[in-house]
């Protein structure tokens, strides 16, 4: 079962969509389409709550946690980890990546 949010103050609607979402893709990141279990799996707004987004369906992706910090952090190839990670991805997965970075206000990744 999909762990229940860490997050107290997170809506209803959020709960309800972030789980539709999961089934939705079948459990897969929505990134690299690799499988995920519930533990990997986390809940990303693509316009941020803080620029307007809301917890709405449409608004969330499931994403493996680990490449969370690919999107919202503004260099993450300054970080070795980050490179080995991103060395892996295939061209889709990057293009997937930098869609959502744009949504925040990062710059594409540059490879």
């Amino acid at each position: 079962m999909f762990r229940k949010g860490i997050y107290k103050s997170k809506s209803v609607l959020y709960e309800n969509n972030r789980l539709s979402k999961y089934v939705a893709q079948k459990g897969c990141c929505g990134i690299t389409s690799e499988r995920l279990t519930p533990h990997q799996a986390l809940s990303h707004h693509i316009k941020p709550t803080a620029q307007g987004g809301t917890d709405e369906y449409d608004n969330l992706i499931i994403i493996n946690r680990k490449y969370h910090m690919l999107i919202h952090n503004s260099d993450p190839l300054r970080n070795k980890e980050y490179q080995k990670i991103v060395s892996k991805f295939e061209v889709k997965a990057i293009n997937k990546v930098n869609r959502l970075r744009t949504e925040v206000g990062n710059p594409k990744l540059s490879l």
